[in-house]
Order: C-alpha cells, then sequence, then structure tokens
C-alpha cells in the first residue's frame, strides 16, 4: 500500500497538469450528474404535484348504468369516482341567445371532482331543481335568483327546438374547477336518477388500474 501512495505522489508531481485535469473532470462529473439527477427529480417531482392538483381524474368512463356505478364505486382502487349524465341538447329560453347548454345531471352532489362553494341557496334535492354558476348570471336576460324557474327547450339533429322541463333555481355557486372541464362556461348541475346512463369521472390509486376496472365492467 505504501508502494501504490509513493507511485501515486510521484505521478501527480511529475504530471501536475494532468492530474489537475483529472481532478477537475472528476468534480465536473460529479456536478453534472447530480445536477441532472436533480432536475430529474424535482420534474418528476413537480408533474407529481401537478397531477395531484389539475388532474382531478385519471379516466373518464361512458354509458354507465346503475349496476356498473356500483361496481366502479366498490372497486378495490378507486380513490374517488363522480358520476354525472350530460344533458347537451338543451337551452334555456333567456339565456345567451337560446345557445345549447351543459346540464350535468349527478348521481349524488357530494361531487370531488367538481368544487362546489354554495354562495347562496342548497344542493339540488330532485331532477326539478338546479344549481347556476355565479359567472353565469349575467347571460340570463333576467335577474335570476334562489326560486326562480327557467324553462328550457330541446334541440333536435335537425335544429329543430321544442319546449322542454322546467327548473327551480336551488342555489348559486361558485365553481373552482381545476380539470379541462372549465373551457365550457356553460355548465349547469342538477341531480340525476337511477335509470339515467352516467358517464364516471375515476381517480384510482394506481393510474393503470382502470384496465383491470374495465375488464371487470365488462363481465
Amino acid at each position: 500500500m505504501k508502494n501504490y501512495k509513493e507511485l501515486g505522489n510521484k505521478y501527480i508531481k511529475h504530471r501536475k497538469k494532468r492530474a489537475v485535469l483529472v481532478v477537475l473532470s472528476m468534480v465536473l462529473a460529479t456536478m453534472l450528474l447530480y445536477t441532472v439527477s436533480t432536475l430529474l427529480l424535482n420534474f418528476w417531482n413537480d408533474t407529481k404535484e401537478i397531477e395531484e392538483i389539475y388532474n382531478n381524474y385519471h379516466v373518464e368512463l361512458y354509458e354507465l348504468n346503475k349496476e356498473q356505478r356500483d361496481k366502479v364505486s366498490n372497486y378495490v382502487t378507486v380513490r374517488n369516482a363522480d358520476f354525472a349524465y350530460v344533458d347537451t341538447e338543451t337551452a334555456f329560453e333567456d339565456y345567451y341567445g337560446n345557445s345549447v347548454n351543459f346540464i350535468y345531471y349527478f348521481d349524488n352532489m357530494d361531487q370531488t371532482t367538481f368544487n362546489f362553494e354554495i354562495v347562496e341557496g342548497t344542493l339540488p334535492t330532485s331532477p326539478d331543481e338546479i344549481l347556476v354558476r355565479k359567472d353565469n348570471l349575467h347571460k340570463f336576460k333576467d335577474d335570476i335568483k334562489v326560486g326562480s324557474v327557467l324553462k328550457t327547450v330541446v334541440y333536435d339533429e335537425e335544429g329543430n327546438s321544442t319546449p322542454g322541463k322546467s327548473f327551480t333555481v336551488s342555489g348559486i355557486i361558485d365553481y373552482d374547477c381545476v380539470n379541462d372541464l372549465e373551457v365550457y362556461n356553460s355548465i349547469f348541475y342538477s341531480l340525476g336518477t337511477d335509470d339515467m346512463n352516467m358517464s364516471a369521472f375515476i381517480r384510482f390509486d394506481k393510474r393503470g388500474d382502470w384496465n383491470k376496472l374495465a375488464y371487470n365492467l365488462a363481465k
């Protein structure tokens, strides 16, 4: 061991420039590895954080009946699941030029994907009651408040309209939406019924488990 140390010291003395370059390259390589690993780790952590904050569900399944919705709710790796029937053929008579609205009929109003803050009134207790977003109020011709009755028209594929159902406004909500559904500003919310085929907005403990769930639903 002593001889190796002496040889090493002699080499360093006679090859000072090369020795410095070797040490410098080792330092730079260490710094490079540390920098790259830190960047990758930060990217991974940021991605996970963004996913947790801004992506409230992993997958959306369509046209689920009551039995299938129960399977989803009871599936072992489902963290949470919200269910909604989306009506895209209805418009409110006095709303923004009779433009078609998105009316979400929820299986229940205890939603985690859609973040409701009740400003006034209460959640719907029947399919004839509806929630109106505060930022949609100005698009109605008349002043809308809790207790107001909203009449609708239904459009067919050819654009012809027929009178639809009426809703009573049960509540005004401030809506903090943190997923891509925020692009649809004209969204209203009501309570669905068991006979509706609904979409499921599902979040898993493990993202990859949705394949197993889809297979389970197909049985």
